[in-house]
């Protein structure tokens, strides 16, 4: 399986977020955390990653960057 790189996108790095980025990165694959803070600020920093797939294991707040990779979340 290729390696992806993955944005996990979380209001806190919280023990779930640790444990997906745990074993996401045990997996082979290449995560990264961004905090949700400002809706524009994280759509910048999800651009600037060029992830492959955004994973949002844990929000608060709703607002999906458009950055152009899947997203998956529980909405």
């Amino acid at each position: 399986m290729q390696a992806l790189r993955i944005v996990l996108l979380s209001t806190a790095f919280n023990g779930l977020t640790q444990r997906a980025w745990l074993d996401l990165r045990e997996s082979g694959h290449d995560p990264s955390v961004v905090l949700f803070t400002d809706a524009d600020e994280v759509a910048r920093k999800v651009r600037q990653a060029e992830p492959q797939l955004v994973i949002c294991p844990f929000l608060k707040d709703r607002g999906r960057p458009s950055c152009g990779a899947t997203v998956l979340s529980r909405w």
